[in-house]
């Protein structure tokens, strides 16, 4: 909730895509990645997100430098929890150089179009 997009985009390897039910949005730049930030952030500002929890359901190696996992996010406001359902992420990571980073990410999130349309651009 920093706002701190370094920190954010050393967590990803480019080119990357984002998928919702909405659609897929492909990264293939810094902008890109940081449109989706810029995005995803001001919806949380705007529904009062003020910290994101997330639970780790699975992870699993398909091979030496890949991992896809499954995790349940829990965005959370400052005076408790957010009058929604917590929704579940599945990622690939792939080793970039002893580094662990982002390459996809699918948002099973099927109560909150504003939120799918911020991820997708859609």
């Amino acid at each position: 909730m920093a706002g701190d997009f370094d920190a954010f985009s050393d967590c990803f390897h480019l080119p990357s895509h984002v998928e919702t039910f909405e659609g897929m949005r492909f990264l293939h730049t810094e902008a890109d990645m940081k449109d989706v930030f810029d995005s995803v952030r001001e919806y949380y500002q705007k529904i009062g997100v003020t910290k994101i929890v997330r639970q780790c359901v699975s992870a699993r190696f398909e091979d030496d430098a890949t991992i896809t996992n499954m995790h349940i996010t829990h965005l959370y406001r400052e005076s408790g929890s957010l009058d929604r359902r917590p929704f579940p992420v599945t990622s690939t990571l792939i080793d970039v150089g002893g580094v662990w980073k982002v390459i996809r990410a699918q948002y099973a999130i099927d109560d909150a179009p504003n939120h799918n349309q911020a991820l997708s651009g859609q």
